[in-house]
């Protein structure tokens, strides 16, 4: 009899493992009511920025009866969003703007949605976080290189490189002369790099010397200060002296700097090249012939479609 019985007691717990088994896979098979949560991940109540408030959306696989309420991380209500909301099946949208139930500000931290159906009789904690952030980012421009650049599109010195460090992950806005000229990528807390590219609002700049400095937002919209400013300078090709004195059958000397591998010089005068080449950036020696005229005459150097001249005068040779 006691063999028998032990007999019964294992087939009994057999059969209830094996139900309990077969509801685990069942209840695994069963679809959520709620499907595809799409939700604003990081904002900023205080920005006053387009990240203010946090946009939540599921969909429900039928109609029901919905309690929407937000709560932090230990799991108490801090705002109920809707309660007792008949909605149809379909994509549900709702907007927190980061205040509590009194209508003040949360404080910073992790924040899920709780959603209770009526009809299901069921209470889902969504699995994707909210996080409330008011805290400015800071950031410090450390350098920019190279401090002299020619964004001419030939490989060489075609941009600078800023390098800045920031407090936590941000984006850096690159401000060139008071107007933001582009906005960087994410990059993680510590040191990064954005680069410039010589163009403000997609318009190539002039020669010239430019004031750069940085703010940064963070993922919640939160802006930095501004950093002090660094200056730059675009040049493509300069010519020095401006004013050449030379004599007939002597030497014409001149110095260019460039970025480029070479560059190409005519001397004119009244549209007519009387002498030309083709140099490497540096120091320009060229003989003048005996019989060039004595007078004014201009140096056109060209680089890559861009120019610089100076101005020439030739005197008569010794007797």
């Amino acid at each position: 009899m006691r063999s028998v019985a032990v007999t019964i007691l294992v087939l009994g717990l057999l059969a209830g493992s094996a139900a309990a088994f077969a509801i685990t896979e069942a209840l695994k098979l069963e679809r959520s009511p709620i499907a595809g949560p799409r939700f604003t991940r990081w904002f900023s109540p205080t920005c006053a920025c387009d990240r203010q408030t946090a946009l939540l959306t599921f969909r429900l696989r039928r109609s029901e009866r919905v309690d929407a309420v937000i709560v932090n991380e230990d799991g108490h209500a801090v705002r109920t969003l809707v309660l007792g909301m008949q909605h149809r099946r379909g994509r549900v949208s709702l907007v927190w703007d980061g205040l509590d139930d009194e209508g003040q500000v949360v404080p910073d931290g992790r924040y899920r949605l709780r959603v209770h159906l009526g009809r299901d009789r069921r209470t889902i904690l969504m699995p994707t976080p909210v996080f409330v952030d008011t805290t400015r980012p800071k950031i410090r421009l450390l350098g920019i290189a190279p401090e002299t650049f020619s964004p001419d599109g030939d490989g060489r010195k075609d941009r600078v490189r800023i390098t800045y460090t920031a407090s936590e992950a941000v984006s850096a806005v690159v401000i060139v002369n008071g107007t933001v000229a582009k906005e960087g990528h994410l990059h993680h807390e510590g040191t990064a790099m954005v680069t410039w590219n010589g163009e403000v609002q997609a318009v190539p700049q002039q020669p010239g010397r430019y004031a750069i400095t940085l703010r940064a937002h963070d993922r919640a919209g939160n802006f930095s200060h501004q950093t002090t400013a660094l200056d730059v300078t675009i040049r493509f090709v300069e010519v020095a002296p401006k004013s050449i004195l030379a004599r007939r059958g002597g030497q014409l000397r001149f110095r260019v700097s460039s970025d480029a591998g070479a560059v190409s010089w005519r001397l004119l005068r009244r549209g007519r090249v009387f002498l030309s080449g083709s140099d490497a950036p540096g120091l320009v020696v060229a003989d003048l012939p005996q019989r060039i005229r004595a007078g004014r005459y201009v140096l056109r150097v060209v680089e890559n479609g861009h120019a610089a001249r100076a101005d020439v005068r030739i005197l008569r040779s010794r007797s």
